[in-house]
Order: C-alpha cells, then structure tokens, then sequence
C-alpha cells in the first residue's frame, strides 16, 4: 500500500512539473497572451471596451431547498391537523 502511495505521490510531482515546463509549440498560459479586445457579435466585430454594461437588480430568488423545506412542513402540519381532527 505505500508503495502506491509514493507512485501517485511521484506521478502527481511529474505532471506537475511537466505543466510548468514551457516547449516549444506548447499551448501559451493566459498570462502570455495578450488581452482579447474584440468579440464576434450579431452587428459584427465590437470592440468589449465601447460596451456598456448596465447591471440590473433581479428580485431575489428563492432557493428550490428552502421551497421544499415549507412544503414539507406545511405537509407535516397538515398531517399533524388531520390527525388531531380524527382522534376527537
């Protein structure tokens, strides 16, 4: 078991190492390239910098889970209810 404990821990080292070596013809990291200023859009090529960019308000949102959590608990209640109606 510790033997493939060292393997992967020896594998894991290598790649890592690989990934930080730069070759030729290797794919550039983000850092390298340089700022991509122009996006295809439907009137055509726009620089990113002329868009304006208009941040809107949205309502809040009710998380599904907590949804579900007062539907269970208004089912619990109705149930507790009906039960109570019974036994009187």
């Amino acid at each position: 078991m510790r033997k493939i404990g060292w393997i992967a821990a020896i594998l894991c080292a290598a790649s890592w190492l690989a990934s930080e070596l730069d070759l030729p013809g290797g794919v550039q990291k983000n850092s390298d390239r340089e700022e991509i200023v122009w996006r295809r859009t439907v009137e055509g090529w726009e620089k990113i910098t002329d868009w304006t960019f208009a941040v809107e308000k949205a309502p809040p949102v009710l998380h599904p889970g907590i949804m579900g959590l007062l539907m269970a608990a208004l089912s619990l209640a109705a149930g507790m209810a009906h039960d109570r109606a019974e036994k009187k």
